[in-house]
């Protein structure tokens, strides 16, 4: 009979709740996502990986080679505590472009604060202004919600036609 000495790894863990859509001049709400991103100190195998968090379990994702100190994401669905909602207002129509004032309202459940990414994707000619930083395709929103609390965030998006 032969053993093998078991990894010992460690491994940093940040807990994200992410949700990424695209613009929508309507109303709309729902749940964000769990996402794990992580690194070790040493090469991660492929293979399944259970997850439990805060007492209960939240699922299984199967995580490729890790090598060692490259991230490595788990998506593990929707999360229950953690919801937004979007609100559009239509400030300006007409065949020059438009614009919209957007009031996203992210609200946390948990006992604890969560950190959260939001991204919206567009494209063409747009203008972005307000609690928001434009990113490669669209825009994003990284904050805090805290603890049984919300994160209001408040931007305006002026497309143009010409």
């Amino acid at each position: 009979m032969y053993s093998l000495p078991f990894l010992t790894p460690k491994v940093t863990l940040e807990r994200v709740d992410v949700l990424s859509t695209y613009f929508n001049p309507g109303f709309s709400k729902g749940k964000l996502n769990r996402l794990y991103r992580l690194k070790s100190d040493v090469l991660l195998p492929s293979g399944a990986v259970t997850v439990r968090d805060e007492g209960r379990l939240v699922g299984q994702a199967r995580l490729s080679d890790l090598a060692i100190g490259e991230q490595g994401e788990l998506y593990l669905g929707s999360d229950p505590d953690v919801s937004y909602a979007r609100a559009v207002q239509t400030l300006t129509q007409d065949k020059k472009g438009a614009s919209y004032r957007v009031t996203l309202t992210l609200t946390n459940a948990k006992k604890r604060d969560v950190a959260v990414e939001y991204t919206e994707n567009f494209s063409g000619k747009v203008v972005l202004e307000g609690q928001a930083e434009r990113a490669n395709e669209g825009l994003k929103i990284k904050g805090t919600i805290p603890a049984g609390g919300k994160l209001e965030r408040s931007y305006t998006l002026k497309f143009s036609n010409e």
